[in-house]
Parts: structure tokens; C-alpha cells; sequence
């Protein structure tokens, strides 16, 4: 399956590390366009995830041998970018994720196969992806002055990256990274929190975990 949708950022690997180009469409009375050039780059450097720790070893080897080094992080699924910069990043915005994410109980979800985005990247697809989206939804209400990078696709697609490709290289890549993950997908994992990573200093300094938002207890089972 092929996806015209970029879900990716820096060098096409990490969806919170952005240069693809701005959305400017219009949300409210804001547009991206409009902010000004230093905010929106802010922006561009902060992000709401997921961390994924269960496909690590699985997908560490795949992400070493075809994403570069500087464009590695750990295997994560972008919830929200760009997202308010530091210095907008006030009490009640920590308040407001904390809110939405204590109303999202933990949830179970599955990395269950392979696909590409036709800007050059090879990610895991989730399931159910509706929890994401659903999660999304919320926060993107919660914030209607931030416009996230999949608002000019019209689609969201929540995905964990693994691997990068050019034309040129597509097919060999896509068959190497089929045969690295042979016989270990599906791949269980647990949503537990939601991370607020902002780069607090210039680059290439690395990002910061500002916050953590823990999600909600699970419904308890009836005996």
C-alpha cells in the first residue's frame, strides 16, 4: 500500500522534525502564513508522541541500516506537529493535554504491517488506528490555532517510520526491510503516556521531554 500522505519530517524520518513545507490553510483567523517567521518555526520544534518502546529491538537494526544516523530517534508515533512553542507552553496549555490525555484511557494497540508514503518513507501501520485519531481529533479542538502538517493532506494517518527510500532505491528497500521484520509482526504495545518533546536549544541540540501526560486508568473488568 502506497500513501501520498508525508507523515514525516527532517530528511523524511521523524514526523516531529519538520521541513516539509508549512500548511497555510486557514484555521479560525490564523494561518500559518501569517504567524510570525520565528514563531512558526518554534512551532516547528515541538510535538506531542507516543513513545513505542516494544518495537524497539525489532526496528532499531531497520532504522540503522536505512535512516541515517542524524535523523534517528526512538521508534514513536507523532500525536500533534507542530505544536505551541516553549514560550507559549503555559500552565493552562500543560493543564489542557493532561485533561484530554487523563480522558483517554490506555488502550492496547498492534504494529501489524508494512507501507510507504510517497514521500520516501516506509512506516509500521497500527491497529486499530481509531484510538489515535480519535485522541487527535480532541487535541486539534483543544487548539484550533495550531495547524498540524497532515491539515494540507486532509487525512491522518498515525504510523511508526522505519526506514527511507528514493526512487531509485524503493524496491530494495521495501524488500529489505520485508525481511528484516519477517516473522515479527504483529508487535503488541500499550499507549501508557503522551510526551511533550521541544528543542530548547538551537540545533543540532537535541530534543527536550518537557512533560509527560500519563492517560487514563483502563475500564475496570466486570467478574
Amino acid at each position: 500500500m502506497s500513501q501520498g500522505w508525508p507523515g514525516t519530517g527532517a530528511g523524511h524520518v521523524q514526523p516531529w522534525v519538520g521541513d516539509q513545507p508549512a500548511p497555510t490553510r486557514r484555521v479560525g483567523s490564523v494561518t500559518v502564513s501569517n504567524l510570525p517567521s520565528d514563531l512558526a518555526a518554534q512551532r516547528d520544534e515541538s510535538t506531542l508522541e507516543f513513545l513505542v518502546p516494544e518495537v524497539a529491538s525489532v526496528v532499531g537494526p531497520v532504522r540503522r541500516r536505512y535512516v541515517e544516523a542524524s535523523d534517528r530517534t526512538l521508534p514513536h508515533i507523532t500525536i500533534f506537529h507542530p505544536f505551541l512553542a516553549a514560550a507559549e507552553t503555559t500552565p493552562n496549555v500543560l493543564h489542557r493535554v493532561q485533561r484530554i490525555a487523563s480522558d483517554t484511557p490506555a488502550f492496547d494497540f498492534a504494529a501489524t504491517g508494512l507501507a510507504t508514503f510517497t514521500t520516501g518513507v516506509i512506516y509500521l501501520t497500527l491497529e486499530p488506528a481509531a484510538p489515535f485519531v480519535d485522541l487527535i481529533a480532541r487535541l486539534r479542538s483543544a487548539f484550533p490555532d495550531v495547524v498540524p502538517y497532515w491539515d494540507e493532506y486532509g487525512e491522518v494517518i498515525p504510523h511508526i517510520s522505519v526506514a527511507l527510500f528514493t526512487p531509485a532505491t524503493h524496491e530494495a528497500v521495501r524488500a529489505g526491510v520485508e525481511a528484516m521484520l519477517r516473522g515479527y509482526l504483529p508487535i503488541h504495545c500499550t499507549a501508557h503516556a503522551i510526551r511533550l518533546l521541544q528543542r530548547l536549544r538551537p540545533a543540532p541540540a537535541t530534543w527536550d521531554e518537557r512533560a509527560s501526560f500519563p492517560l487514563g486508568d483502563r475500564p475496570k473488568r466486570r467478574h
